[in-house]
């Protein structure tokens, strides 16, 4: 998985099990996904902190502030796939945007 997560302090790669569907939900992306572009911004994010100031003044109090060498793990993966304004998204509102966007 690539992904910033808190507990392994911001951006990284991780082997997880996702089989276990009571922790994890997992879906497909279509085949046009470029994977080979979202490898090549990982590598260029990769090890940056994540993002407390995100969640707080973004995702709770809507404040909107975004930093510029943080993420949390929905705004990586927005980044990821070129989202305007990937700072604003939590997992919930990026799920709802790749299903409009017919990714997943």
């Amino acid at each position: 998985c690539y992904s910033s997560s808190n507990r392994d302090y911001g951006v990284r790669s991780k082997i997880i099990d996702t089989t276990d569907s009571q922790k994890w939900v997992t879906f497909e992306f279509k085949e046009y996904i470029d994977t080979n572009k979202c490898l090549a911004y990982f590598y260029s994010v990769e090890r940056q902190e994540y993002d407390w100031t995100n969640i707080f003044l973004t995702q709770l109090i809507k404040l909107n502030v975004q930093s510029d060498n943080k993420q949390i793990c929905s705004e990586f993966v927005a980044n990821c796939l070129g989202l305007e304004n990937a700072y604003k998204y939590s997992p919930e509102t990026l799920f709802y945007k790749l299903k409009e966007l017919n990714y997943i």
